[in-house]
């Protein structure tokens, strides 16, 4: 991504992150529900001024919601896993 991509990145008017939901059946036949969900906070940037080749760091954090494992995402979670 060159440097005037970032633009609407680190105005936060392009939010980035990754969510996903894994279904699956274990080797013993039991199914399971895996949740995930993190967002990353670009800092502010001066995109025109910012020195070529240097990192720009990232950081991240977990989403209040939909981060669990088989119970914790819920009573209906069983449901949810067969579908």
């Amino acid at each position: 991504m060159g440097p005037l991509n970032l633009t609407p990145l680190s105005g936060r008017k392009a939010p980035i992150g990754a969510m996903g939901v894994i279904k699956y059946t274990d080797v013993f036949g039991d199914r399971h529900l895996t949740e995930y969900c993190y967002s990353a906070n670009i800092p502010p940037l001066d995109v025109k001024e910012f020195p070529r080749g240097q990192p720009i760091r990232i950081y991240g954090s977990y989403c209040e919601r939909h981060n669990c494992a088989d119970a914790e995402c819920g009573p209906d979670w069983e449901k949810r896993a067969s579908e």
